[in-house]
This record gives C-alpha cells, sequence and structure tokens, in this order.
C-alpha cells in the first residue's frame, strides 16, 4: 500500500517531495512493525490477565494459552497502527526541522 501511494507520487510529478515521502513512509513501516511487537506483547499479557481474574476462566492449559492468543493479535493490531501512525508523524516532524 505505501509503495503504492509512493510511486503514485512521484508518477504524478511531485519529484521534490519524493525524498521527504520516502522518510516518511519508511518511518511509518518501521514505527508500524514495532507498534505492532510491543502490542502483541502487552495484549497477550492482558490476554492471559482478563481470562484469570476478571473472567473467572482459571483452566490453564489451552484456556489461558487461547485468550493469550487472542490477546496478542487484538494488541498487535492496535499496536501496528498507533505505530505506523505515530512513525509518519514523527518522521515529517524531523524531516521538515531537518530540512528548514
Amino acid at each position: 500500500m505505501q509503495a503504492l501511494r509512493s510511486t503514485k507520487h512521484v508518477q504524478q510529478g511531485e519529484k521534490r517531495n519524493a525524498g521527504k515521502l520516502r522518510v516518511v513512509e519508511s518511518s511509518s513501516l518501521a514505527g508500524g512493525i514495532g507498534g505492532s511487537l510491543g502490542g502483541a506483547y502487552a495484549g497477550n499479557i492482558v490476554g492471559v490477565a482478563a481470562c484469570g481474574i476478571v473472567l473467572g476462566i482459571a483452566t490453564g492449559g489451552p484456556g489461558t494459552l487461547n485468550c493469550g492468543v487472542a490477546g496478542g493479535a487484538f494488541g498487535g493490531m492496535v499496536g501496528g497502527a498507533i505505530g505506523s501512525k505515530g512513525g509518519g508523524m514523527l518522521a515529517d516532524l524531523l524531516y521538515e526541522w531537518v530540512m528548514k
């Protein structure tokens, strides 16, 4: 998706912004990956805790594993979205600050 957006902008004659676009999109990707990893880890912990404490499902084994996987998947999705936006915004600010 990001590569398509970058290619489209460069093809439309916005070559002066191509460098900025590469920096922002790369940082957005890096932020998304980092956010996914952190979110998956946190989601796993929260998922297991929610099953054991809030829902009262202290089955151990498969029940806890299922809650950990579901929590990790959800945490990874949310963390990736937040990290992607944050990485892009930070790169945009830094690019403007360094280039001006």
